[in-house]
């Protein structure tokens, strides 16, 4: 009874314990992208990513070399971390047609494919940029109306700007 008294006492004293106002950086060099990524947006710190002229699609075809704010840096949630990245995937690795990403093309527009095919074919990288910002966009309306996210449409476009010499 008395712990509860003190307890209300300094509640209504506003003493009630704060969430912490900084969290600590964790330190994400030489990992692969997409697992940076989980890290930092898990210490509910958002990202940047530093790829010299290139620009991260898929962030697990990039591995940290550098970051800042340094590992073990105490700032404030949502604050952002800078990661400084190299492309890790080969020309060499490049899919071959038959080991493109499995997209369930039924759940998309008839015309959605042809035409990524065919901006691949052009090398028209401002062209597909705009196709997998749109569907980095409608991902969530995707998730709502079919199940699952553009991920896969994602991926497809990815692997099209890198068979059309985008980067």
């Amino acid at each position: 009874m008395r712990i509860l008294a003190i307890v209300a006492v300094l509640l209504l004293s506003g003493c009630a314990i704060q969430p912490a106002l900084t969290t600590a950086v964790p330190d994400v060099v030489g990992l692969a992208g997409d697992e940076a990524l989980a890290e930092i947006t898990e210490a509910e710190l958002t990202v940047t990513w530093d790829a010299g002229e290139d620009f991260v699609v898929l962030a697990g075809n990039w591995t940290v070399d550098a970051q800042f704010p340094a590992a073990g840096t105490e700032i404030g949630p949502g604050s952002d971390v800078t990661l400084t990245v190299t492309r890790t995937v080969a020309e060499d690795d490049e899919p071959a047609s038959s080991d493109r990403a499995d997209v369930p093309w039924a759940d998309y527009d008839g015309s959605v494919k042809t035409r990524i095919d065919q901006l691949e074919a052009a090398a028209d990288c401002a062209g597909l940029q705009i196709e997998f910002d749109t569907a980095d966009g409608n991902s969530a309306a995707t998730q709502n109306r079919t199940g699952h996210s553009n991920a896969d449409l994602m991926q497809y476009i990815d692997e099209a700007m890198r068979l059309a010499d985008c980067y």
